[in-house]
């Protein structure tokens, strides 16, 4: 695990360590192992993102991702909190775990994410991206769109049976 490195910008040494190690975190594109296993496995029974169901599970995840509640300045809103953590979650659903892997899955999935999500501004930065999941509750709600979505696949999977 890489240390921390402190400069002028970064929290005192009195700071809340569960920020610090969240900010440290997303710059480095780490997440949570139990977040990433629990997707691998989800979607090693099938992509929920393909087939009749995926308006259904994207407005859900629409709807989790509004209750992202997000630090960013407003001078830094320009894309949705909530729409870049659907763009996070599919993207780690999808096996990608770095930011850049992230941003990449995005780029080009552009066209499909357009089709659910306004994507007014384009494609969030990768700094967008980690920015967005330093300052806000993001692994919250990461959290809610994997219950959700393992409840969907529950429920698929006892409907072919």
């Amino acid at each position: 695990m890489a240390s921390i490195k402190f400069s002028a910008n970064m929290p005192s040494v009195g700071a809340d360590a569960s920020h610090v190690q969240k900010k440290q975190r997303s710059q480095e594109g780490k997440f949570p192992a139990k977040l990433v296993e629990s997707l691998r496995e989800l979607y090693s029974q099938g992509s929920v993102f393909e087939g009749e169901g995926t308006a259904e599970v994207m407005d859900g995840l629409i709807k989790i991702s509004a209750r992202c509640r997000d630090k960013r300045g407003i001078s830094n809103l320009m894309h949705n909190p909530g729409h870049v953590l659907v763009m996070v979650f599919v993207s780690l659903y999808e096996g990608k775990e770095s930011l850049e892997g992230i941003h990449s899955h995005v780029k080009e999935q552009e066209a499909w994410f357009h089709e659910y999500l306004p994507l007014v501004f384009g494609i969030p930065s990768v700094k967008t991206i980690s920015m967005v999941l330093s300052n806000s509750n993001a692994d919250e709600v990461l959290d809610r769109m994997a219950a959700f979505v393992r409840e969907k696949t529950t429920s698929q999977f006892e409907m072919l049976n």
